[in-house]
């Protein structure tokens, strides 16, 4: 892949690689990328020349040269299809369960996979006499029964074939080349050794070795983080692309996981997206598997949205996608849906969704007419079925949903590759029985090992690589990221099936040999390249990252300030262009023209609360009806859980006092579960929900706590009197306005009095906001109302209210922990007095709103918890008018 400018060692590799393919020998390398960029090559070559561009290289990754010699052999056995493998070893488990107590599923099937195929190529022969734990011999109990089972019906594990392969050359049972080059292998596992020595025994064996380079001379930048590292590594790129062709220039990451995903957004925004018929901007490390190809996620959709409880993102993915032709909802019904369950959260299946009529109507399935739950009926069967019947299944429902692929060569290579893996599974896993929740994960497992298109193209493009993938290929110029104390050398790999001595046979199995090969891999790539830059992170996440053991002793530390220092070559993304051409620009005058008559004439407490936070919020909020979309958050809201634990503490109180339970008898926690579940209701069977039911109910619990400081209020003489309290109307003349709310529950007391609570699931606001701010408007507004008679109340609560004897208080119920009153020890003449100053407060606040000006004036601490400033997470601050003495970006 060289230029021919510059000339690295490791391109003097592959030329001595071609001129011994040209010699007549059979060339094995290590990876199928070293061989294809070797084969490339040796065409282009054969071109030049004049030679005919067309005769193939002799040049072969190591297993696909096994494979191709192994079925040229005529042999009795041949590898076993991968799914019929993993359905052996769910057998096998299931017979003889693990003692680790591993269910058998896809999870344990891969994982004796692993570590089948990691021993039979590097400890052939176990080590069985040195101590072993009872996970070991439990495993190596299933791989004896497993090579039993298989060789029975003519198959072999994949992992023995090179072993296979090295015994069928020396009983001459496989026919070999005379000359045989092996290239690149450094490290050869113990089954690549033995082949090597067969091959050395009945041919003539050549060893050719990759070149490493010491990192002397070698660039070493350092920047603040991974972000900023990205950042100036793509500018460097497109720098370097004005002087030297894309496809000569290589990036290596340490984990396609980590850096993959940032870079290949960073090349999209900086280059453009690839354009296959155009030519690529950049190849990427990261071979996606069918599991993430965009048309198999449509593909799953429908058993995702089948599963109960249904996901609410999973069932807005399948009405989205554009793959189903059958469903008819509008882009402003699908919208209409999103925001419903954003604000009535649904629990159970599609059908709980599909009943609100709205939503059913719109989301009809075209020509037939059917509902989409009716669609989806044959994958939520709740039952176990063979496998073979659920791909059976999905099959019918895609088909109904009109599922297409639209006319590009990915979706339809990925069409096909879909139905092949739902074909073989059929085939290798049918007869097993699981459930709709079983079938999908085997099926994901199935799609997640299947390798899907590769980003890019090899031939074309910068070349983003894994390090095993940029072994034996050269560049111009090189750029390796991530030198860290994490990432290089990698973290010892994870064999939990191995015994210690087995992994100390392992490469990378132990620190000692994961550090000889990253050594021996940073030599080779330090020799890949004429240019060769190394650069690290200094921080992630906020902690100090040490560099690498590999890093050179002299660094170069670089800042990158995107919006302080612009990059040139980040100016050609658009989003990037023009933000700073947009900041250049004069901003648009701020206009403050008033606009009286706009203020509600009733509004709720909740919004009298905005008001007094801040008027701009006031008049986005609630004039401009701007509500902003609510956030979703995994399992229940605390927003959900609050509300429904309103409901709880409402039907509690209420029936105690309906069924003249005693507070102090065991009937009185008998009487809260019920209250719990009859709230719950179908709610209960969620598995979201039957934890916040557990933590509810549970020891320590929540509730039951609160109900032994119910018990205590009780003996002090209160006694609650009704829940739930609405009053409307409520007169504020100090605000020319009326209040709407709702008592969340009357106490009263003989000689105390009336006491409001409002109860609070989060944190209860403070005294200071209360009483000396004046922000936090609750409770004062309960009092107003009970002062005014806007709550129905008993005559004796009327003769409290008319003595005088009204005060409020938080009831906080957030954990077993957080069970507590707030506030109610403020005496009524407190409470009398914060309320004159809260009327005041309310007429400097309104007068300038009922003129129609609403500034951006957030009160120093509204609602807002300790160092937080008012502003910090208002949704409307591009709204405001602009601050001035702002600086650039």
């Amino acid at each position: 892949m060289a230029s021919g400018r510059f000339v690295s060692l490791v391109d003097e590799f592959q030329a001595a690689v071609l001129s011994a393919a040209r010699a007549g020998a059979v060339v094995l390398v290590g990876t199928a990328r070293l061989a294809r960029t070797l084969r490339e090559r040796w065409r282009a070559e054969q071109m030049a020349d004049g030679r005919s561009g067309w005769e193939r290289a002799p040049i072969f990754s190591l297993g696909a040269w096994a494979r191709h010699v192994w079925s040229q052999s005529w042999p009795e056995r041949s590898p076993a299809p991968p799914y019929l493998v993993w359905r052996r070893w769910i057998e096998l488990a299931t017979d003889d369960p693990s003692p680790g107590e591993e269910r058998p599923g896809p999870d344990l099937a891969e994982a004796l996979n692993v570590a089948y195929t990691v021993l039979a190529d590097y400890v052939p022969t176990p080590p069985r006499a040195e101590p072993s734990s009872p996970v070991v011999e439990w495993r190596r109990r299933l791989f004896d029964r497993l090579d039993q089972g298989l060789d029975r019906d003519g198959f072999f594990h994949p992992g023995r074939l090179s072993g296979l392969v090295a015994r069928g050359i020396s009983a001459k049972r496989v026919v070999i080349p005379r000359r045989v080059v092996r290239a690149g292998f450094d490290f050869p596992s113990a089954a690549e050794r033995a082949l090597f020595a067969a091959l050395e025994a009945a041919a003539e064996l050549t060893r050719l070795d990759l070149p490493a380079a010491p990192a002397e001379g070698v660039r070493a930048v350092a920047l603040a983080d991974r972000e900023r590292e990205g950042w100036w590594v793509v500018g460097e790129t497109i720098r370097a692309a004005a002087q030297t062709p894309l496809s000569h220039i290589g990036l290596v990451v340490p984990d396609a996981k980590d850096y993959g995903p940032e870079l290949d957004r960073a090349f999209r925004q900086a280059l453009g997206e690839n354009r296959p018929g155009d030519g690529f901007w950049y190849g990427s490390a990261r071979r996606r598997s069918l599991l993430e190809r965009p048309l198999v996620k449509a593909a799953l959709a429908p058993l995702r949205a089948a599963a109960r409880p249904v996901d609410r993102s999973d069932l807005l993915d399948l009405i989205d996608s554009p793959f189903f032709s059958a469903l008819s909802g509008s882009e402003t019904e699908i919208f209409e849906a999103d925001r419903r369950w954003r604000e009535r959260p649904v629990f159970g299946s599609v059908s709980d969704f599909l009943s609100d009529p709205a939503v059913a109507e719109g989301l009809r399935l075209g020509p037939s007419g059917r509902r989409l739950d009716e669609a989806l009926a044959p994958l939520m069967t709740a039952g176990p079925q063979p496998i073979a019947a659920w791909t059976r299944a999905l099959g019918l429902v895609l088909d109904e949903l009109g599922f297409e692929s639209p006319q590009s060569d990915e979706d339809q290579a990925d069409r096909l590759a879909f139905e092949q893996v739902l074909s073989e599974l059929a085939r290798d896993l049918g007869p097993m029985a699981v459930d709709g929740a079983g079938f999908r994960s085997w099926l994901e497992a199935a799609l997640g090992r299947t390798p899907g298109r590769t980003e890019g193209s090899e031939r074309a493009g910068v070349q983003v690589l894994l390090p095993e993938e940029a072994r034996g290929l050269c560049f111009d110029r090189l750029f390796v990221l991530g030198l860290d104390a994490r990432s290089w050398p990698r973290p010892v790999r994870r064999l939990p099936l191995l015994s210690p001595g087995e992994r100390a046979q392992v490469l990378g199995g132990t620190v000692e040999s994961e550090y000889r090969f990253s050594a021996r891999a940073f030599g080779v790539l330090c020799a890949s390249a004429a240019e060769v830059v190394l650069t690290r992170p200094r921080h992630h996440e906020d902690e100090p990252l040490p560099a690498s053991i590999f890093w050179p002793g002299q660094e170069e530390e670089v800042q990158v300030s995107p919006w302080r220092e612009p990059d040139p070559a980040w100016l050609r993304a658009r989003w990037y262009g023009d933000a700073w051409q947009g900041w250049g620009e004069p901003r648009p005058e701020f206009i403050d023209a008033p606009a009286p008559g706009l203020v509600p004439k009733t509004i709720s407490v909740s919004v009298l609360e905005t008001a007094l936070t801040c008027p701009a919020r006031f008049l986005a909020r609630v004039i401009l009806g701007l509500e902003p979309l609510a956030e979703l958050e995994p399992g229940v809201t605390p927003l959900e859980r609050g509300r429904v634990l309103h409901q709880v503490l409402q039907v509690f109180t209420s029936r105690l006092r309906a069924e003249n339970t005693d507070l102090d008898s065991t009937d009185a926690e008998r009487l809260l579960v019920e209250c719990v579940d009859q709230v719950l209701g179908r709610r209960k069977d969620d598995p979201v929900w039957r934890v916040e039911r557990a933590r509810w109910l549970d020891e320590p619990g929540v509730l039951r706590p609160w109900l032994q400081l119910e018990r205590t209020h009780r003996q002090e003489g209160w006694r609650t009197i009704d829940e739930e309290v609405n009053f409307a109307d409520l007169v504020i003349a100090e605000a020319g306005l009326s209040l709407k709310g709702r008592v969340d529950r009357i106490d009263l007391h003989d000689e105390e009095g009336i006491l409001a609570w409002d109860y609070k699931t989060g944190e209860p606001p403070s005294a200071r906001e209360v009483f000396d701010l004046l922000v936090r408007p609750q409770l004062l507004a309960y009092v107003e109302a009970l002062r005014q008679g806007a709550c129905r109340l008993p005559e004796r609560g009327r003769q409290c209210v008319a003595d005088g004897r009204i005060r409020a208080g938080y009831l906080e119920v957030k954990s077993a922990v957080a069970i507590r009153p707030h506030l109610r020890d403020r005496g009524p003449e407190a409470w009398e007095e914060a309320r004159v100053r809260w009327l005041g407060r309310l007429r400097e606040r309104f007068e300038p709103l009922h003129q129609g000006r609403f500034p951006a004036e957030p009160h120093p601490e509204a609602s807002i918890r300790k160092t937080e400033g008012p502003c910090e997470r208002c949704p409307y601050g591009l709204l405001c008018p602009p601050a001035t003495g702002e600086e650039g970006p």
